[in-house]
């Protein structure tokens, strides 16, 4: 039984070939693992980073929500004083005299529930140029408004004076979420 020692060097070579391989393939299964690992940690990582975009996103669309209903509510909710004060200074404005003659409840859209309106009648005397200022300025106040009717009429010359002096009627439409009272 004597074997040549090449023999033996061959199945020791063998041996040591397949211990190789096995540690090769153990390595690039420990490898794939951790590449596998790596890769859930990256997927859970950016799933993570998407859920927190996702509630900053939904928060900041909750709190400019929260903001533009308290500017809507704000614009829409101006109490009876700062409707009255800001048509009057329409007139301080515009350099003539107003005066609110009448506030009647104005008429709504029937699926508006919270909507509510008041029609203001206001008087005004001066020189054309001053009341067409005002009439610009009534149609721009800062409240959701319109003009709904104007009347412009020259008034007679009194005392010898030498400007004209105009009077104008208009009807305002104002907006409102508060309760009117007839």
């Amino acid at each position: 039984m004597n074997k040549p020692i090449s023999t033996y060097l061959a199945y020791g070579s063998f041996a040591v070939a397949v211990a190789v391989w096995a540690a090769v393939g153990y390595f690039g299964s420990t490898v794939q693992g951790e590449q596998s690992a790596y890769l859930g940690r990256i997927i859970e990582a950016g799933e993570q980073a998407q859920k927190v975009a996702a509630n900053a996103r939904l928060h900041v669309l909750a709190t400019n929500h929260k903001d533009n209903a308290l500017r809507i509510d704000a614009y829409m909710a101006p109490d009876a004083s700062m409707i009255i004060d800001s048509i009057k200074s329409v007139g301080t404005a515009a350099g003539v005299p107003v005066k609110i003659s009448s506030a009647l409840p104005g008429v709504v859209p029937k699926n508006q529930k919270n909507l509510h309106a008041v029609v203001f009648l206001i008087e005004s005397t001066g020189s054309l140029d001053s009341l067409m200022r005002a009439l610009a300025l009534f149609d721009a106040l800062p409240l959701p408004s319109s003009v709904e009717s104007v009347d412009l009429s020259e008034e007679e010359n009194q005392s010898g004076r030498t400007a004209k002096t105009w009077r104008m009627n208009a009807r305002i439409r104002v907006f409102t979420t508060e309760a009117v009272s007839s």
